[in-house]
């Protein structure tokens, strides 16, 4: 189940961010229907506008649409490329804001990265 966090941002741009991932992970696939906005609201638990919001914003994203009575979908045109590519940016920039909040310096950062690495294996 999804775990949403209040200092994460908006519950819409968590889910959106969520199903994104999906994406890439290779759960939604392009063409698939996403659920409609009332399932996936009591899937997530949370309020039907917020999953119509999500949605919303995954089609201003250029990542689904909505065929009127049909429901929405993964785009056929989906570049799951320039998606993992902006999915790692904002990781990345997310990763480096924690960094300096934290007073530390990029080197910092890159040697717990080396460090975790490490461990990950």
């Amino acid at each position: 189940m999804m775990q949403f966090d209040s200092r994460k941002g908006a519950l819409y741009q968590q889910l959106a961010d969520y199903l994104v991932f999906g994406v890439l992970k290779g759960q939604l696939s392009a063409g698939d229907k996403l659920p409609s906005a009332r399932e996936l609201a009591m899937e997530v638990g949370l309020n039907p506008n917020t999953v119509i919001q999500a949605f919303q914003e995954l089609e201003r994203r250029g990542i689904s649409e909505t065929q009127r009575g049909k429901g929405t979908f993964v785009r056929q045109d989906i570049d799951t490329k320039q998606l993992r590519h902006e999915r790692v940016a904002r990781v990345t920039q997310d990763y480096l804001g924690e960094i300096k909040a934290l007073g530390l310096e990029l080197e910092d950062g890159l040697r717990a990265l080396k460090e975790s690495k490490k461990h990950d294996c």
